[in-house]
């Protein structure tokens, strides 16, 4: 049997996804508050040596388990929390874009204070 001394190497792409919460009662991940040391000590405790994969079955088996690995860690070290319901029911995207555009005007006219950009704020302001 002969074997070649070049390498058969292939890129693998794995994507990584959470739930997403869709509900008001479904809990969410609060990231802001997340504790990184333990996501990290989570990570290092599991030990994973990738070093003796042999051949496809190995490597998607080592996946999952890396997989499950950082769910786990990320479950440990993201607090979770549900989502508010919304506190201005009457709130819709064309107020949002509203608004949006005037704090837009405002910033242009605070940073580059020429007449135009302070009419167009008032103009703003009052539409």
């Amino acid at each position: 049997m002969n074997h070649d001394t070049t390498s058969d190497l292939s890129a693998v792409t794995v994507t990584l996804s959470r739930p997403t919460a869709m509900a008001p009662e479904v809990p969410c991940q609060c990231w802001r508050k997340a504790d990184w040391k333990i996501f990290d000590l989570r990570i290092q405790s599991a030990n994973m040596d990738l070093s003796h994969l042999h051949g496809m079955d190995d490597t998607l088996c080592a996946i999952a388990n890396i997989t499950r690995l950082i769910h786990q860690a990320v479950d440990e070290a993201v607090p979770a929390r549900l989502l508010r319901k919304t506190t201005a029911p009457w709130l819709n995207h064309s107020l949002t874009l509203a608004k949006q555009s005037v704090k837009r005007a405002d910033r242009l006219a605070r940073l580059h204070p020429t007449e135009a950009n302070k009419e167009d704020s008032q103009y703003m302001r009052s539409k």
